[in-house]
């Protein structure tokens, strides 16, 4: 077992950040707590913030969108052919798409090859290529399909030189990062272009449709409206089968956005200084948050308590036969494979886990929590488990501070 599956004390809190992003701010509107828990520092994550769970639609995406970059770079290179044209089409051919996708999937495992949470040949094996060849077809062939608005090269006054000629310009290319020192805010931004009369905002995204996007759009149309002082001309959303077309910000739309944010922001930095960090405990997030075997407010506030002569079991149980579950002692014990069973009046349950505690590290501990754990139901007994997607994360023994989780 990894040292870094023991729950330890916070070794360094987070400041506030340089500049916010977008994901940084909606992470803290959720829920401040996983905000807080996911980018302060612990003993055993090595000096970086805490690992986060990866899947294979998450490296799906990462390499399509890298994919889709490599091919921006290959039409840079030939002038920016225009779309549609024999040019464009000739590059099109040329590029091996399988064999980028392959390399750029393969880049994409080498940066999670070093996460404790992450079986990398598992998610190797479920990465499917298919499947990102035909999210780059759909995303790439929007570049020329109807109803999109193209600007004419020679309006174009950034991120290109000025003296292009071609009439229109192609949908791809390189991210774009965009930085604000006053307030504080940063994007990377996967495509606009700037032009006299204004700009237009262009996003991919290979999920599913989300009221998040809009606010992100909104998010970079703010950016480059500070960085430029125009306003935009178009913003869109392209998924692998549509293309959805935002309403268009006036200038009072944008500063009322920027003025929220500015207020935000300023509450935020104040919370994080005074350490006043709270939780926001709901199902719907709580379900997939990446730090809830660190949360205490998360496991108060468990649905299942059984209490027995020396241990306490405490649930949440989902309605996919899923649950989260801890078990703890009123006496440490070593680690070990064990099997629990606990019983009330209501129902008997039997934690049957299959996981042994490294004996090497020499900790007692004072009990687990199970994440993401299999149930299997049968009228007043439930059954729970450790499958694939399961993690098991120990409570080691502190002596008298037996109590000091994270917070």
């Amino acid at each position: 077992m990894s040292d870094f599956y023991l729950i330890l004390p916070v070794g360094k809190i987070p400041k506030p950040p340089t500049y916010w992003t977008f994901s940084l701010l909606n992470l803290w509107r959720k829920c401040p707590r996983q905000w807080w828990l996911s980018y302060s520092e612990y003993p055993n994550t090595k000096g970086i913030p805490y690992p986060s769970k990866v899947t294979a639609k998450g490296i799906q995406g990462m390499a399509v969108h890298a994919a889709i970059f490599e091919f921006g770079k290959q039409l840079a290179s030939e002038g920016y052919p225009l779309v549609g044209s024999k040019a464009y089409h000739a590059v099109r051919r040329a590029f091996n798409l399988r064999e980028t996708l392959k390399e750029t999937i393969n880049q994409c495992l080498e940066l999670i090859k070093n996460n404790p949470r992450v079986k990398v040949n598992k998610i190797s094996n479920r990465v499917a290529l298919n499947d990102c060849v035909n999210v780059f077809k759909s995303l790439v062939g929007g570049c020329s399909a109807p109803g999109v608005t193209y600007i004419r090269k020679h309006d174009v006054i950034e991120p290109y030189e000025s003296d292009l000629t071609y009439e229109f310009l192609p949908w791809v290319g390189s991210e774009k990062s965009v930085e604000i020192s006053d307030p504080p805010l940063k994007g990377r931004i996967d495509k606009y272009y700037l032009t006299e009369n204004g700009f237009v905002l262009r996003e991919f995204k290979t999920g599913t449709q989300s009221a998040d996007y809009v606010e992100q759009v909104t998010f970079y149309a703010v950016l480059i409206w500070l960085k430029t002082g125009k306003l935009p001309l178009e913003m869109t959303i392209d998924y692998p089968d549509r293309q959805e077309k935002m309403p268009l910000p006036t200038a009072s739309d944008l500063e009322a956005f920027l003025a929220n944010i500015q207020s935000e922001i300023k509450n935020y930095n104040q919370l994080i200084e005074k350490g006043e960090i709270n939780a926001d405990p709901s199902s719907d997030l709580c379900n997939y948050c990446n730090v809830k075997q660190l949360c205490e407010d998360f496991w108060k506030k468990s649905n299942n308590v059984v209490v027995e002569k020396d241990k306490t079991l405490r649930m949440k149980i989902y309605d996919y036969e899923r649950a989260d579950v801890e078990i703890t002692f009123n006496k440490p014990r070593l680690g070990r494979e064990f099997i629990e069973r606990f019983v009330s009046r209501e129902f008997t349950v039997k934690v049957d886990v299959n996981a042994k505690f490294d004996a090497k590290t020499s900790e007692k501990i004072r009990g687990c929590r199970i994440v993401f754990a299999r149930t299997q139901r049968a009228d007043n007994y439930l059954r729970v488990w450790a499958d694939d997607g399961t993690e098991i994360f120990w409570i080691p023994d502190h002596g008298d501070n037996s109590n000091d989780y994270p917070l």
